[in-house]
């Protein structure tokens, strides 16, 4: 609310019409990029992975393929895991973007535009 009342008072002294936007992005964006870069991170390394290791694991049943079953059985393990990683990225993603999303809406209901 006092990022508010600041924008207001700058508005009023150049002859705009105060915009929320602005001020959400002025209060929120720390927030923002560090999910961005979370997301970012989690595609590049997790998501791009399994299909290398799935491909990988595939090799196994391809008739004449040097890999063995200890190797076929790491890679299952290894989708596995990377399955897991990326739920549990998605999840604390969509908590901090459902938590983003209340602090906003809690600080535009205090407005009282």
């Amino acid at each position: 609310m006092i990022k508010w009342n600041e924008h207001v008072e700058s508005s009023k002294k150049c002859q705009r019409k105060p915009s929320l936007l602005k001020v959400l992005v002025a209060t929120f964006w720390p927030e923002y990029l560090y999910l961005g870069i979370n997301l970012v991170l989690m595609d590049i390394f997790i998501r791009l992975s399994q299909p290398f290791v799935l491909g990988k694991l595939l090799d196994y049943f391809r008739p004449g393929s040097s890999t063995t079953k200890t190797e076929a059985l790491w890679y299952a393990g290894g989708i596995v895991a990377l399955n897991a990683a990326s739920a549990f990225f998605l999840k604390s993603l969509f908590y901090g973007c459902l938590s983003l999303w209340h602090e906003s809406q809690g600080g535009m209901l205090c407005l009282n535009i």
